[in-house]
């Protein structure tokens, strides 16, 4: 993992990064609509 260039989301990735983004999101949509 040194140095390692990522070019592509592996899925693994991709779900990582929405478990992070989506409950933030919600949460962001929930203050503004509130």
């Amino acid at each position: 993992m040194a140095k390692r260039k990522k070019k592509k989301l592996t899925r693994a990735d991709k779900f990582q990064i929405a478990s992070i983004v989506v409950p933030v999101a919600m949460w962001l949509i929930d203050k503004i609509w509130k």
